[in-house]
């Protein structure tokens, strides 16, 4: 059938586009001339016609079955989605021919410019695509992360070809320079997730893996992480615990742009004042928090427990706490005075005379001074200086004698600012800064 289908298609080349009209006015010409000659040669008309309806057939026939193969060629089979920052799709037919590549945004349409891939191989169409990305920034040391996204209504088709991509950009993306990390998904018939895409201008492939971050983790919201890059949400994913069978993924997502865990570590430990020698235990994550990826720390002193959380990219503190931990030292005991031995009984006196011991001396206990106390002005003053705030808005400020602090908040450029400070000193014992939603 394939031999008979490739000699149709031959054939049909062979064919000029007006070869038909041709033949019609041949066959008007020639019915004319057998008419004149019809009384001389009467025997000849039984073979024209026939020969000629043959030949038309034939040639409809051709014709016909071209434009039916040429059909079935135009229909879509396959959906492959590309997502990096460009989000782009790439439609295959039965024989996974190239049907055509669509822009899902400004940078995508940059990625494919005048490049017309009608017909390709998926192989050659993916290469030149992710060439192009590479060649244009969207891949590269920094962001090293592509997601892939295969729909196709059978199943079996769709496992195989998630994995095929995989591989081959996989290769494509091992250089010298940096390893890619590729995430590949087969779509799900899931209406909601479409209508998400539709609703923040992503792909359904890109709104498929946003909906399971945010389902193993409720803190997310899909708004935000609709912002993301795919390189960030694969490393928010890198986070779950949970094994994803039908995600599969290899290498992993880099974190170039962003400080280093030395860097993050050494912010945390300037901001709280204290030394590298001095922390006995840390712990650092990185996560998705009031709109910016940032670096979640944890370390500990022997005199308290320190939790910072700073922007990823910039080392800006967001939040910080600390709890210091006192420790009650043992008093130092005072020696035992020394025995004082008994007097030995005297005679009995002519007068009796009671001698009272002399009482010991009693040192009187120092009563402690009143704490001397920074007005709130000045609390208010460090509170701002800290935060480099110089119009803040809601300030307030209150003194609690019985901690000897004060406590100073307000709000600037949508976050709030909270701080303790110390009455006696001006130190800052406590600070946060939350993002107000």
């Amino acid at each position: 059938m394939k031999k008979f289908e490739e000699n149709l298609q031959s054939a049909i080349k062979k064919i000029k586009p007006n070869q038909l009209n041709d033949i019609i006015v041949a066959c008007e010409n020639e019915e004319v001339n057998h008419v004149e000659v019809m009384n001389n040669f009467t025997s000849r008309r039984s073979w024209h016609k026939p020969i000629l309806a043959l030949a038309m057939a034939f040639v409809l026939g051709f014709g016909g079955y071209s434009l039916y193969t040429t059909h079935l060629n135009q229909i879509v089979e396959s959906q492959i989605g590309l997502d990096v920052n460009p989000s782009l799709e790439i439609q295959l037919n039965r024989n996974d021919k190239v049907v055509g590549v669509i822009a899902g945004n400004k940078e995508a349409e940059e990625i494919i410019g005048d490049m017309d891939f009608r017909g390709s191989d998926l192989k050659v169409t993916v290469n030149a695509l992710i060439g192009s990305m590479l060649r244009n920034g969207y891949l590269s040391e920094l962001r090293n992360s592509i997601l892939v996204t295969v729909e196709n209504n059978d199943p079996a088709k769709a496992k195989l070809l998630q994995e095929e991509l995989m591989k081959e950009i996989d290769e494509i993306l091992e250089s010298d320079l940096f390893k890619g990390s590729v995430l590949a998904q087969t779509i799900k018939e899931d209406r909601r997730i479409k209508d998400l895409s539709t609703e923040y201008k992503i792909s359904v492939g890109k709104a498929q893996l946003i909906d399971e971050i945010v389902n193993e983790n409720p803190v997310y919201t899909f708004a935000d992480l609709a912002k993301l890059s795919i390189n960030d949400l694969n490393i928010l994913n890198a986070k779950s615990n949970k094994e994803k069978t039908e995600l599969l993924q290899s290498g992993e997502a880099s974190k170039k742009e962003y400080l280093t865990e030395d860097e993050a570590f050494a912010a945390a430990y300037k901001h709280a004042g204290i030394k590298e020698n001095d922390v006995v235990s840390k712990t650092i994550e990185i996560d998705y928090d009031k709109g910016v990826m940032v670096y979640e720390i944890e370390f500990y002193t022997s005199n308290g427990e320190y939790d910072v959380e700073l922007n990823a990219k910039t080392g800006e503190i967001l939040e910080y706490e600390k709890e210091v931990t006192v420790v009650q030292e043992k008093p130092v005991e005072q020696a035992a005075p020394a025995a004082t031995p008994k007097p030995q009984a005297a005679a009995p006196a002519t007068t009796q005379q009671a001698t009272a011991a002399p009482a010991p001396a009693v040192t009187p206990t120092p009563q402690a001074a009143a704490p001397s106390v920074i007005g709130p002005g000045a609390a208010q003053n460090i509170a701002l200086s800290h935060a480099g705030v110089s119009s803040p808005s809601g300030l307030y400020v209150e003194y609690d004698a019985e901690d000897n602090d004060y406590d100073v908040e307000f709000y600037a450029n949508g976050y709030e600012y909270d701080y303790e400070i110390d009455a006696s000193t001006g130190a800052i014992k406590d600070f946060s800064k939350e993002y107000e939603d």
